[in-house]
């Protein structure tokens, strides 16, 4: 049906609405973009914060970073303090006006030009800010009583929402009346809805949505080619040039455990202590460390590595990359913190992980729920290097680990996400 003129019929505009805290929440909208884009309609991913003055989006971004970095247990007094009614109701509240007064004019003009058949959030912050925006225009329409004005969205009675959460199990700062749909990881977070109130047909366990390179994990040899590690094997660290490349081709079969360290898109991760323990393990590796969006973390490191000019193993500082999942291919193990999509991507290609540094609340639930399910080892930093070390000699662990998570994994989701977007426009 053709909603209001000038559309095209055949490429009905869907609204991927998402923020930049977290690079996952960033990526989970890719992975939805390329399904829906290929699938359904014009897949338009929207951060409404980056149009705000000149380094205010930056500074919103630091602040939370200081938050976690700084007064972790103030978040986490936070987020346990807000599950519950009746404080949650108060905090959803609280919430969608102060991001209506800081985003609402943005959003409202933004929506008047795409004037989207869908829309979808990937952060609980654009959640809040699209339930505030529908709330408003049927408060509005309800004062007029009639249709909202020609030329703009679909009417909000009618306008599909959908919520994608990127946690295992979501805080229900994710849950707001207007949601029509919400995509939820595993079947533990659909009950956490349902306990919340939220109706069945209201909640599809999709998984997280990962992007195409994840959906048939590449083969390790070819990857392994791919990103120039082909019969690689370890090259003890100087230390000092924070090296950048990979180890000169040798025989594989002397190959050093390719390790990963990762702390998200965004580079939040505590690396020096997860580094100390690394370093300390006795088995030579080759460690790979992905610092994120964020250069000065990277040069940080390259200097903190100096400390170190005796290691034997090889250490690797790689900035934002693009192939992930061809490093996660290849790798005996993936250290990392414990963020929603980097994990859907660790299951979906089935690498062996250990969780280590969880920020509180929502990284510490996806740590206790991936471990209770056997797909994942999780490990304080004091422990970090012994965890490691028994993990490195112990393939049956690994096989294990691997098999438990592919078990879990759900790499379709994005896809499958698309495919209810597509049924929403049709509807």
């Amino acid at each position: 049906m053709l909603l209001y003129p000038g559309m095209n019929q055949e490429r009905p505009v869907i609204a991927i609405l998402t923020a930049p805290f977290g690079a996952g929440h960033q990526l989970a909208a890719e992975a939805i973009r390329q399904s829906v884009q290929a699938s359904c309609g014009e897949a338009r991913v929207f951060d409404p914060f980056s149009r705000l003055p000149a380094g205010a989006g930056q500074r919103l971004v630091q602040a939370y970073l200081d938050l976690l970095r700084y007064a972790p247990d103030l978040w986490r007094l936070v987020y346990t303090g807000t599950g519950d009614l009746p404080a949650r109701d108060t905090f959803q509240n609280v919430l969608s006006q102060g991001l209506w007064l800081l985003l609402g004019p943005i959003l409202e003009k933004w929506m008047q030009e795409n004037r989207p058949q869908v829309v979808i959030a990937t952060h609980p912050f654009t959640a809040a800010l699209v339930d505030a925006w529908l709330t408003l225009r049927r408060e509005t329409k309800g004062r007029k009583g009639h249709a909202r004005r020609h030329g703009s969205c679909r009417e909000q009675d009618e306008l599909p929402f959908f919520v994608v959460t990127t946690d295992f199990l979501p805080h229900p700062f994710w849950f707001y009346p207007t949601v029509t749909c919400y995509c939820v990881a595993t079947p533990g977070s659909a009950r956490r809805l349902l306990q919340a109130g939220i109706p069945a047909h209201r909640i599809k366990v999709t998984g997280i949505p990962v992007r195409e390179q994840f959906v048939t994990p590449p083969d390790p040899q070819t990857a392994r080619n791919r990103i120039g590690l082909a019969g690689s094997t370890t090259t003890p660290s100087t230390g000092s040039e924070g090296s950048t490349g990979p180890a000169p081709p040798t025989d594989s079969a002397n190959r050093a455990p390719l390790v990963l360290v990762m702390g998200g898109g965004l580079g939040v991760g505590r690396y020096t202590h997860i580094l100390r323990g690394l370093l300390t393990v006795e088995t030579a590796l080759h460690l790979v460390v992905f610092t994120g969006r964020n250069p000065k973390l990277h040069r940080y490191l390259q200097h903190f590595l100096e400390q170190f000019p005796s290691s034997n193993h090889r250490v690797d500082i790689l900035p934002y990359t693009e192939n992930v999942a061809d490093w996660m291919a290849v790798a005996d193990l993936l250290v990392t913190k414990p963020g929603g999509l980097t994990l859907a991507e660790g299951l979906a290609v089935g690498v062996p992980m250990v969780l280590v540094d969880p920020v509180p609340g929502q990284e510490e639930e996806n740590a206790e729920y991936l471990a209770a399910a056997g797909a994942v080892l999780t490990a304080t930093r004091w422990r970090l290097r012994a965890v490691v070390q028994e993990l490195l000699t112990q393939q049956e662990v690994r096989l294990r680990l691997r098999r438990a998570a592919r078990d879990l994994a759900r790499p379709d989701a994005a896809r499958r996400i698309a495919q209810m977007v597509a049924a929403a426009v049709d509807s």
